[in-house]
């Protein structure tokens, strides 16, 4: 779970960057928020699962909310770029997808997980 969450502390960044860097200033604020909620501790009134979950679980849980940007119309995955920015738009998105869901995998069992460990 950890290392879910440093990948994302280091992928959203490029995230970030690259959506400042095409005039995408909502979705780079999107990404910002994510960062962010990664290194805060999650407030237990605005996450139902806040007593279920360790708070790393809880930290994955909050960042995909707010990062989660695929599908439906006007999404991050309906922009297209030519070139080496379409290649690294690409990149960036597809790592970006991957990660997310990895975190959310890791998040949703982690309780499960510990459970097992003391059991």
């Amino acid at each position: 779970m950890v290392e879910v969450k440093q990948h994302l502390l280091n992928h959203l960044p490029k995230m970030v960057d690259f959506a400042l860097v095409h005039y995408e200033d909502g979705f780079a604020r999107l990404f910002d928020i994510a960062l962010r909620l990664l290194d805060e501790p999650v407030n237990p009134d605005q996450a139902a699962e806040a007593e279920l979950l360790p708070p790393t679980a809880n930290q994955l849980l909050s960042a995909v909310r707010a990062a989660w940007v695929f599908g439906g119309m006007g999404s991050w995955n309906d922009l297209a770029f030519a070139g080496e920015d379409g290649v690294e738009y690409e990149t960036l998105t597809t790592e970006l997808y991957r990660l997310l869901n990895a975190a959310i995998v890791v998040a949703v069992n982690a309780s499960a997980l510990e459970r097992w460990r003391d059991g």
